[in-house]
């Protein structure tokens, strides 16, 4: 399954200071989360502790220019 960019709601800001949080995307992109997971992972992320800029801690963040990317890039591929 692929998520078209128009298909994550970019309406929803990142709960966390430094991005989205981890709790945040599964639901928003569903089936592609894992393939998601393997995209980031030689990626650099914060750890959101809870200490400033964030009053609560989040746990891993992704920063928004990460994230826009990956849902690009897994939309529909043309074919020609």
């Amino acid at each position: 399954m692929t998520l078209a960019p128009h298909e994550f709601d970019w309406s929803i800001d990142p709960e966390c200071s430094l991005g989205y949080s981890e709790a945040q995307l599964p639901e928003q992109l569903g089936e592609t989360y894992p393939t998601f997971e393997k995209y980031m992972l030689m990626k650099a992320h914060p750890i959101c502790t809870g200490r400033c800029p964030c009053a609560e801690a989040h746990g891993h963040a992704y920063y928004p220019q990460d994230v826009l990317p990956f849902v690009e890039r897994s939309g529909p591929r043309r074919t020609n």
